[in-house]
């Protein structure tokens, strides 16, 4: 009896002290849950995705929109937007399956 116990314990894996690790190539989308923004990371990533694009402030004429854009779009890759926020569906019934990058 004490040797069926004994080879159930031994069969059994061990237990994981730690819960694994989420890796993601941008902050925001480490958490697939909602943004909690009286955390310390959620106000750091709220931080991070609404600081100013540059020093020099877009003033809302042709030639600057170019290079507005151009910061949105790095913006968009460095917080994760890249993949979901900036894309316009071809399908507005399928809006997961073909989409254009709105910066492009």
């Amino acid at each position: 009896m004490a040797d069926d116990a004994q080879r159930q314990a031994a069969q059994q894996p061990p237990e994981d002290p730690q819960p694994p690790l989420n890796f993601s190539l941008t902050p925001a989308n480490a958490n697939p849950d909602i943004l909690d923004y009286s955390t310390k990371a959620g106000y750091s990533i709220w931080t991070s995705g609404t600081a100013a694009l540059s020093n020099d402030l877009f003033d809302c004429t042709p030639d600057g929109l170019r290079d507005f854009l151009e910061l949105v779009d790095h913006r968009s890759i460095v917080m994760g937007w890249k993949n979901n926020l900036l894309g316009i569906p071809h399908d507005i019934n399928n809006p997961v399956a073909r989409w254009t990058d709105f910066i492009s």
